[in-house]
């Protein structure tokens, strides 16, 4: 084998695993769609109230992996829990909604808590919602937006709670 081919061999090699970093790096460059949980096993449309919060589902939660678009996107450690809520404000003044204020359940006990805001916010972007869940809402109105959850893959019998009351609402996964 010549010199050259030799070359040439070694810059094709180093080329594939140049990519291949890449596509790790980005996630495996999978696109893969949201799953979507099963619509007959999510409590959509059932107000759940604690203190001057109410929240209900909107619509089925989905999972999904990657969250953003272009520069700013965000991984999963294990699966983005995305689900879609309407939160009203019932107290006397306007109030920041907390991300303290949900919480996700699995059937082995596990408790997750929303994700950072940057995570929302590049959801909140990249679909052309509204502003994100944590800003201020005035007192009597409503938002509809989305609280994320990074859950593992094996989480199971999801439910989300409210702070300030034990009941729960069944997330469909």
């Amino acid at each position: 084998m010549s010199y050259v081919q030799t070359w040439h061999r070694g810059c094709t090699l180093l080329l594939i695993a140049c990519w291949l970093a890449l596509l790790v790096g980005c996630g495996g460059g999978s696109s893969a769609e949201p799953v979507t949980a099963d619509a007959a096993s999510v409590d959509v449309n059932k107000p759940l109230q604690a203190g001057d919060w109410e929240i209900e589902l909107l619509k089925p939660p989905e999972k999904i992996k990657v969250v953003g678009t272009g520069d700013i996107t965000y991984q999963a450690d294990g699966e983005f829990l995305v689900v879609f809520a309407r939160v009203s404000n019932h107290g006397p003044e306007m109030q920041v909604v907390g991300r303290d204020l949900f919480t996700v359940r699995d059937g082995q006990g596990r408790e997750y808590t929303p994700v950072k805001s940057a995570v929302q916010v590049a959801y909140v972007l990249q679909h052309g919602m509204e502003p994100s869940l944590d800003s201020p809402l005035a007192a009597g109105k409503s938002r509809d937006s989305v609280v994320i959850f990074d859950v593992p893959p094996d989480a199971t019998d999801l439910t989300l709670g409210l702070d300030g009351t034990a009941d729960t609402l069944k997330l469909g996964f």
